[in-house]
């Protein structure tokens, strides 16, 4: 699917109908049992360079409003303005999937618009929920993806709930500067409740991805004997809300995590409202320290990442805090990992929604390695295999003929 170069940047960036190719707009916390899967998804050519004609429109390949359980997966995303898939959760159920789809250049501009997501994920921003609950299903999983060339390849706020596993992130360099980064959780920045950033990203978990750049934020190849600060700054920005984060693979970046804050819509005070370790600060006052249970609640743990610094800078570091006058290690952020953290199941269990019965070996394609493992077992009695695609207890030319109408397609 994809939009013509005809329709102006005007209508793909302001109409209610034609901002999204797919809206959910669904309004309900009971499972939706949504799939997306199989389809490619491209915009307009973005401009790359100011001045080449290129689109300027802040569009959306998907956007899901209130919708839970829904599952995108073997998608690619290309050249979307503003993201690729746009996720508002109500701010206490975020349960939905987001997997093995690729994701190339949502981005537009030289500076991306400001915006620039692969997946962008924020709740209604009316509550600030008094636990997360870290391990639970409860979150927006972005798992066993690929993104390549993006502003953030994911980011969040207002309450916004999400897990970033297992993916490939490559060449987060579009950006007017070098003060990017590709995995982020936007600070609180007040307002008015329940539009924008009034709170900031809720809780994010982020481990086992590899995060990697390979050129400056210019866009020439990272060489030895430059500055680090010629490098896109940090892989992972937490700039409010809680995180753990732990067993990424960075390089390319001066920076692998951080804290750091920008705002302060409700003063400079210690615990600052939503940002790193205002739960225990609130609770136990400036002076504390700690990580057991009940001493590190809206704390960042940040611990077990592989980072490899740039020409072994001491200006090159595997975690940085932007702001030692209000986030102190030990009280606010630990480099240890979170005491009794249990990770949710992996891969995980709703993509059953996406799987198909006609990729036997399940690589995401029907191709000529399912059609000789159906051959394989043809007819043979077969009670709950693969090769049995009708599932009537035998592989037959029922279910040859099904193979062959998905041959060579991506998984549908």
């Amino acid at each position: 699917m994809y939009r013509s170069e005809s329709v102006p940047d005007s209508i793909l960036t302001n109409s209610d109908i034609w901002n999204e190719m797919f809206y959910y707009n669904i309004n309900k916390t009971t499972p939706s049992n949504i799939s997306v899967t199989g389809i490619t998804f491209r915009s307009k050519n973005p401009s790359k360079v100011k001045g080449d004609g290129g689109s300027l429109a802040s569009d959306v390949g998907i956007r899901f409003f209130h919708c839970a359980d829904f599952v995108v997966a073997y998608c690619r995303f290309e050249y979307f303005g503003n993201a690729a898939i746009a996720i508002l959760h109500t701010d206490t159920i975020a349960r939905g999937l987001i997997c093995k789809n690729q994701f190339y250049r949502n981005a537009k501009g030289f500076d991306g618009l400001g915006l620039g997501y692969g997946v962008v994920v924020y709740g209604d921003n009316n509550k600030w929920v008094p636990n997360p609950k870290f391990g639970s299903n409860n979150f927006i999983f972005i798992e066993n993806n690929t993104f390549d060339y993006h502003r953030h390849a994911i980011a969040a706020g207002g309450c916004g709930l999400y897990v970033a596993r297992y993916n490939t992130i490559t060449n987060n360099i579009i950006a007017q500067d070098n003060s990017t980064h590709a995995i982020d959780a936007h600070e609180a920045r007040g307002g008015k409740l329940g539009n924008g950033n009034y709170f900031s990203t809720r809780a994010i978990e982020v481990y086992n991805n590899t995060i990697l750049n390979t050129t400056f934020y210019g866009g020439k190849p990272i060489v030895s004997g430059q500055k680090a600060s010629m490098l896109i700054e940090r892989a992972i920005a937490i700039r409010g809300g809680e995180a753990v984060v732990y067993g990424n693979t960075i390089k390319g970046y001066r920076f692998g995590g951080s804290v750091g804050i920008a705002v302060f819509p409700w003063g400079t005070n210690y615990p600052l409202p939503y940002s790193t370790g205002y739960l225990s600060g609130l609770a136990l006052g400036a002076k504390h320290l700690g990580t057991n249970a009940t001493q590190s609640n809206g704390d960042v743990f940040y611990w077990g990442n592989k980072y490899t610094p740039y020409d072994a800078s001491q200006e090159s570091k595997f975690f940085y805090n932007y702001d030692p006058a209000y986030f102190i290690e030990g009280r606010d952020f630990h480099l240890v990992a979170k005491p009794g953290y249990a990770v949710y199941e992996y891969p995980h269990p709703r993509i059953v929604l996406a799987e198909c019965y006609t990729d036997v070996n399940k690589d995401g394609m029907t191709s000529n390695a399912d059609l000789l493992l159906l051959l394989s077992k043809f007819g043979e009695a077969c009670i709950s295999c693969a090769s049995d695609i009708n599932k009537d207890g035998s592989v037959s030319n029922t279910d040859l003929m099904l193979i062959l109408s998905c041959f060579d397609q991506p998984c549908r």
